[in-house]
């Protein structure tokens, strides 16, 4: 989205057995953090199970959310230029396929007026966007579903 910098990832990753629970949620978003040149300067705001009766995806063997916020330079622009972005993360973990699915939502909260995302506010344009809410990710994750996953892991899974 344009007008917000904010962006929906949906990663389909190799199922890490050497994690599980809150432990493989946060190892996610500990990966994210390192891409992102975040690892020193990021929190974990809260991590919670989904009820498996929530979820329209029946494969998985469990599934999570973890709320945080980690300081980013788009394109690696530098320090000076970090925003303070707003990450809500799901991970449906799907063992049978050797599968981590990972949904992220990312908010940017605060632009640094060094980031290139920084532009000048004109009269028309303050209000016109909005953010994504808890509810809305929610919402979005628990619905997710895999109709065909034969498609994408094989006929023999």
């Amino acid at each position: 989205m344009s007008a917000t910098d904010q962006s929906i990832m949906i990663d389909i990753l190799e199922y890490q057995n050497h994690v599980q629970g809150e432990n493989a949620v946060r190892y996610h978003f500990d990966d994210i953090a390192n891409s992102n040149e975040s690892s020193d300067t990021y929190e974990v705001v809260k991590i919670e199970p989904i009820p498996m009766e929530k979820l329209s995806m029946k494969q998985c063997s469990d599934a999570w959310l973890l709320r945080g916020r980690q300081l980013v330079s788009k394109f690696k622009e530098g320090n000076e230029a970090k925003n303070v972005v707003e990450i809500s993360l799901a991970l449906f973990r799907l063992p049978q396929y050797s599968t981590d699915i990972v949904v992220t939502f990312n908010n940017p909260t605060n632009i640094s007026q060094s980031s290139s995302s920084c532009k000048p506010v004109s009269s028309g344009s303050a209000g016109s966007s909005s953010t994504w809410t808890e509810e809305t990710f929610y919402f979005s994750v628990t619905s997710l579903s895999l109709v065909h996953p034969e498609l994408l892991f094989g006929e023999n899974t």
